[in-house]
């Protein structure tokens, strides 16, 4: 019994590992994507305007 509640022990702390690294990477490609967004040549209504099609397709 012990060595089953270790094993479950062991999964919560790897799905708690997994759902950090996510965390991490969802919050850098917030912040490449904030960045590509300032950087960019367009204005933000421009860009969005020219992707309508894209946007009304999904």
């Amino acid at each position: 019994m012990s060595a089953q509640l270790a094993f479950m022990v062991q999964d919560l702390e790897n799905l708690q590992n997994i759902q950090q690294s996510h965390a991490i990477m969802i919050l850098i490609l917030s912040q490449v994507a904030l960045r590509e967004i300032r950087t960019s040549p367009f204005n933000c209504k421009e860009s969005i305007g020219s992707n309508k099609s894209y946007y009304s397709a999904v």
